[in-house]
């Protein structure tokens, strides 16, 4: 939580420190999230935060005032279908796709939470709000998909049909799966969709290829962690549990392998 109270101005998922007088609202939603960390076994040194929008207070819970939207993420058996049309095959992910799509000023007292600096339970709690939308809210999928969208329909004329199209056709939810015919269209279409996305705020990265000339022309720091890639191709057989798509397959292992 330290990461989203203290940020860069302009890129910050939380409002500063609230003045005492903006503390007392009656004209508009006013509600405390609880939030916790979890982390995973297989990688305890990363905490994620957690901030439970689901949680009732008098049989009530923030999702309960909140409207789901229109459902706007493509539906995963044709993403995966058209993840096998072609050869080349790309794959990546947008980095806090929720984080990127800000809440309407009006809202965000619908968004507080209470920090104790240092971890220090013994001091006063401060007040903050979040700014963003949230994983778990329940109006974030479409608010985040709406916006991904947006930002390639007004900036289609900028970069062609196969860039934009990639994103109402190629997305699930945050994740990217895209096949296309040669390497060179490869190369091209990921710096396109990069630049495309990044005029709404999105980034993509935790790139994967089946194509080796591909995935070195991706900066290492834009790549998926630790990954071997394997295709039919080659003799090398992935040892533990893999991801199968389309010919692609992905071993997450330690360097030490």
């Amino acid at each position: 939580m330290e990461d989203l109270v203290v940020r860069v101005p302009g890129q910050c998922q939380v409002e500063h420190q609230l003045p005492d007088e903006q503390l007392d609202v009656i004209d508009k939603p006013l509600w405390y999230l609880p939030h916790h960390v979890v982390f995973h076994p297989r990688n305890p040194a990363k905490l994620r935060v957690v901030v439970n929008c689901p949680a009732k207070f008098r049989e009530m819970s923030l999702n309960d005032q909140l409207m789901h939207g229109p459902d706007l993420t493509n539906n995963l058996f044709g993403v995966r279908n058209r993840l096998r049309q072609e050869a080349i095959a790309l794959v990546s992910y947008i980095e806090g796709m929720f984080h990127q799509v800000k809440v309407d000023l009006k809202d965000y007292d619908a968004l507080r939470f209470l920090w104790w600096q240092d971890g220090d339970l013994t001091q006063q709690p401060v007040e903050y709000r979040m700014v963003v939308r949230l994983f778990g809210s329940t109006s974030s999928p479409s608010c985040a998909s709406f916006c991904l969208r947006k930002t390639a329909l007004d900036n289609k004329s900028d970069f062609g049909h196969q860039v934009s199209d990639t994103v109402p056709k190629n997305f699930h939810v945050d994740d990217c799966l895209k096949t296309v015919s040669s390497k060179a269209v490869a190369v091209q279409l990921r710096i396109d969709l990069c630049h495309l996305l990044s005029r709404g705020g999105f980034r993509l990265t935790k790139w994967l290829c089946n194509d080796k000339g591909v995935l070195e022309t991706i900066p290492k720091f834009e790549r998926a962690d630790q990954c071997w890639i394997w295709t039919f191709q080659t003799k090398i057989f992935p040892k533990k549990e893999h991801l199968e798509s389309s010919g692609i397959w992905i071993q997450i292992c330690s360097p030490s392998r």
